[in-house]
C-alpha cells in the first residue's frame, strides 16, 4: 500500500480480514529519522500483532545484479530473517517487469557473492514468515511517515465531501436495515454497494490527500455528492415507510436516531408547518431551533400544534465591555473583542481551560518548495501572523436553546467568519466556519494554548485512538510536528482534557500545553486552483474533566457525526418505535448493515477505551443466531447466547472490534 502512513490498529484490521503479512515501502520515505527496522512484528494499539517486511529501496526494482546487491546490502535484519521480499518492473503508472529483467534471474544466479533470487507464490512466502517469528524484534507504535503532512489538510472540498458521504452512507445502512427487519421495506443492498464503491475508489491515495489535478476533483466531488444526496433521498424513503407501516395518529414530524442510545439535542427547522407539541422552541430568522428526544435507533413522533415559541433557561449571554459572555450549566465562555477565547471555565469543578487566548486564527508560511500539495514544514512552529479582526465580535443568537457569536478575521484578500455557538445542556462549543480563500503559501492554524500540564496528546485513529508526546524531547518527536487524526484529538493532564473534534479536518500540532488544528492550505502544484473559493467546515471545542474515557469522548463525537434527523409533515405513527440498543453508552457502533451473504444483518462494535467493557445489545425482534465473524464476514469465530430472546452479552477487550452476524 502507498498510503502515506499506516495506523496504530491497522494489525488488529488485518488480523481480523484474513491478512496474515504486511509488506509496504512507504516507511523509508522518512526525511528525519532512518526506519530502523526491514522485518518486525507490528504491534497494534489492541495487541495484535503482524509481520512486516519493507520493500528497502523501491517497488520499481530493475532487477539487475547491481540492484539486487545493493538492496541486500541495505537489508537491516538478515541475521535475524535471511529472506526479504523484492518487487520489480515498471510500476507507479503500470508496466509490469520487461523480458530483459525475466533473462536477469539465471545470471543473478550463477553469480558469485550475490543473494539468489526465487519466485515464489504467497502460500510459501507466508509460510516462510512464520518460521522466523520468534526472531523478530517488535515495534510499538503506529507507522507514522515523516512526509507528506500536508495531505492531513490540502483540498477542503475533497475531504469535506467524503466526511458527508461517510457519515450519509452509514446512516443509509442504518435505516435500511431498520426498515428491513422491522418488514416495512427491502433493503437495497445493489444501490448502497455502488455508492460504497464511489467512496472508497475517491479514497485512492492521489484523490483523498488533495494532491490530483483540478479534473480529478470535478469528478471526485460529482461522485461524492451522489453518495450523499442518494444516501439522504433513501433515507428519507425509508423513514416514512417506517412511519407509515406503523398506523397514524395525526399530522406532524418524527425525529430518527441512528445511534443505540437515547439521546436529545437542538435541532433547526424551516419556518412553516409549526412547533411539535411539547417541545422547548427558540425563534430565529429564518425557522425554529427545537429540543427534541429519540430513542436507540429509532424514532419518535410529535404533533405539530400553533403554539407560542418558548423554552425554559438554557444559555445565557451578555456584553461585557472587553466581550461578550456565554454559559450554560457545564461552561463559562468568554469571547474577546479581537474574536479570539479568553476565558473558558469548566463551572462545576470551577477550573479555567485556558492560560491565553485561544481559537487564535494564525496565517502561517507554507513554501515546501518540492511535492507542494504533499508537505508541509515546521516553519509554522515559529513563523506566523495572527488573522486581523475584521467584523464582531456580533451577537446573532441569544438563546436559551443556541447562542452564538461571529467573528470575520481575514489576511490578504481572504476571509474566515466564524460562527461561535453554546448550546442548552452541551459542553461542546461548536465553531461553524465559512472560508472565502485566494491566498496562496499560506497554512491557517487554530491554536489553543490552554492551562493543561500535558505530556501527551491522544489521537483518533481508525477503529482506535493512539497516544503521542508533547514533548518534542527526540528526533522522533520532533518529526511528528503535524500528525493525522481522523475525527478528534485531545490534550489532557491528570485533572482535565480540552479535544477538538473536526469530522474533516484532519492535521494536528500538539506541542506542551498547546494544540492547533489546520484550517486550509492551498498549493500551487500540482493543482493551482486547489482550495481557492468559498468553503464551509465545522470543528467542536469540548473541554472535560478527567480523561477522554471518564469523559466518554467517543460518545460526544457520535453524536456531533450523527444528528437527529427531522422527518417533517407526515402523519406521525406510534409515540416511539426503538429497534436496537446498545449499553454501555461508551461504545461505538461502526457498522449496522446487511450481511455481505444477505443472511442476516452486522452489527460491528468497537471499544474505544482502555478498560474491558461488557456490552448488552439488545433488539425489539427475536433473534435466531447470533455468530462472532471475522470483519470481512468470510470466517465464523463463535455462536453467542442469546438472552431472552433478543439480548446478547459481549465483552470487548480493551480497543477492540467485533462484528456480530445477526439472523432472525
Amino acid at each position: 500500500p502507498d498510503s502515506f502512513g499506516f495506523s496504530g490498529n491497522l494489525p488488529q484490521i488485518m488480523r481480523k480480514s484474513g491478512i496474515e503479512v504486511f509488506v509496504t515501502h512507504k516507511v523509508v520515505w522518512n526525511d528525519t529519522n532512518e526506519f530502523p527496522l526491514h522485518t518486525f512484528i507490528w504491534r497494534g494499539v489492541d495487541g495484535s500483532e503482524i509481520p512486516v517486511q519493507v520493500l528497502v529501496t523501491s517497488y520499481n526494482e530493475t532487477l539487475t545484479p547491481v540492484s539486487v546487491d545493493r538492496y541486500w546490502s541495505i537489508y537491516k535484519n538478515k541475521d535475524a530473517v535471511p529472506f526479504l521480499v523484492y518487487s520489480y518492473g515498471y510500476g507507479d503508472g503500470g508496466g509490469g517487469p520487461t523480458r530483459e529483467m525475466l533473462e536477469y534471474i539465471d545470471l543473478i544466479n550463477a553469480m558469485p557473492k550475490i543473494p539468489r533470487v526465487d519466485h515464489i507464490n504467497e502460500e510459501r512466502y507466508v509460510e516462510s514468515i512464520k518460521s522466523y517469528l520468534n526472531n523478530m524484534p517488535v515495534w510499538n507504535d503506529d507507522l507514522y511517515v515523516e512526509v507528506h503532512r500536508g495531505t492531513y489538510t490540502t483540498n477542503l472540498p475533497v475531504k469535506e465531501y467524503m466526511a458527508r458521504a461517510e457519515i450519509a452512507i452509514r446512516e443509509y445502512e442504518s435505516i435500511a436495515s431498520m426498515a428491513e427487519m422491522l418488514k416495512v421495506s427491502r433493503y437495497n443492498k445493489e444501490e448502497i454497494d455502488e455508492l460504497w464503491k464511489l467512496v472508497l475508489f475517491n479514497q485512492f491515495h492521489d484523490v483523498l490527500p488533495g494532491s490530483s489535478i483540478k479534473e480529478v476533483y470535478d469528478d471526485s466531488i460529482s461522485d461524492l455528492s451522489k453518495v450523499v444526496e442518494s444516501s439522504n433521498t433513501a433515507f428519507t424513503s425509508y423513514a416514512k415507510s417506517i412511519i407509515t407501516a406503523k398506523g397514524s395518529r395525526g399530522r406532524g414530524a418524527a425525529v430518527f436516531n441512528v445511534l443505540p442510545w437515547r439521546r436529545k439535542e437542538v435541532v433547526k427547522i424551516g419556518k412553516g408547518l409549526g412547533v411539535p407539541e411539547g417541545v422547548e422552541c427558540q425563534e430565529t430568522v429564518d425557522g425554529y431551533y427545537l429540543y427534541l428526544e429519540a430513542p436507540p435507533t429509532g424514532y419518535k413522533g410529535y404533533r405539530y400544534l400553533e403554539t407560542v415559541c418558548r423554552a425554559s433557561e438554557g444559555v445565557k449571554m451578555y456584553e461585557q465591555p472587553d466581550g461578550i459572555v456565554m454559559e450554560n450549566g457545564y461552561i463559562y465562555l468568554k469571547i474577546d473583542s479581537n474574536g479570539n477565547l479568553s476565558s473558558l471555565v469548566l463551572k462545576k469543578e470551577n477550573l479555567e481551560m485556558l492560560k491565553a487566548p485561544s481559537n487564535k486564527l494564525v496565517a502561517h508560511p507554507d513554501r515546501p518548495g518540492r511535492w507542494d500539495a504533499w508537505e508541509v514544514t515546521d516553519e509554522f512552529l515559529t513563523q506566523g501572523e495572527e488573522m486581523k479582526i475584521i467584523e464582531g465580535p456580533t451577537i446573532t443568537e441569544r438563546g436559551p436553546l443556541v447562542a452564538c457569536v461571529d467573528v470575520v478575521k481575514g489576511v490578504g484578500a481572504s476571509t474566515i467568519k466564524q460562527s461561535i455557538c453554546l448550546y442548552k445542556d452541551s459542553p461542546a462549543i461548536e465553531v461553524r466556519n465559512r472560508i472565502v480563500w485566494r491566498e496562496k503559501s499560506l497554512l491557517v492554524k487554530a491554536w489553543f494554548e490552554t492551562s493543561l500540564s500535558s505530556r501527551k496528546a491522544i489521537y483518533d485513529i481508525p477503529y482506535g485512538v493512539i497516544e503521542r508526546s508533547t514533548l518534542r524531547e527526540t528526533s522522533w518527536e520532533r518529526a511528528r510536528f503535524e500528525v493525522p487524526a481522523v475525527r478528534w484529538a485531545e490534550i489532557y493532564d491528570d485533572k482535565a482534557g480540552l479535544a477538538i473534534i473536526a469530522p474533516s479536518r484532519h492535521g494536528y500540532t500538539a506541542i506542551e500545553n498547546r494544540i492547533a488544528l489546520s484550517l486550509i492550505r492551498s498549493p500551487l502544484h500540482p493543482n493551482p486552483w486547489s482550495d481557492l473559493g468559498e468553503f464551509e467546515t465545522v470543528y467542536y471545542i469540548y473541554p472535560h474533566s478527567g480523561d477522554y474515557s471518564k469523559a466518554n469522548l467517543a460518545k460526544v463525537v457520535q453524536e456531533k457525526l450523527f444528528k437527529l434527523k427531522v422527518i417533517e409533515d407526515i402523519v406521525v405513527s406510534e409515540p416511539e418505535v426503538s429497534l436496537l440498543s446498545i449499553e454501555p453508552e461508551a461504545v461505538v457502533l461502526g457498522a449496522f448493515k446487511k450481511s455481505e451473504d444477505g443472511r442476516g444483518y452486522i452489527i460491528r462494535i468497537f471499544n474505544p477505551y482502555r478498560d474491558v467493557k461488557v456490552v448488552t445489545i439488545r433488539f425489539s425482534v427475536p433473534i435466531l443466531k447470533a455468530v462472532e465473524t471475522n470483519i470481512i464476514e468470510t470466517e465464523s469465530y463463535r455462536e453467542l447466547t442469546i438472552e431472552s430472546g433478543n439480548t446478547l452479552k459481549v465483552e470487548l477487550k480493551p480497543l477492540e472490534i467485533k462484528t456480530i452476524e445477526i439472523q432472525l
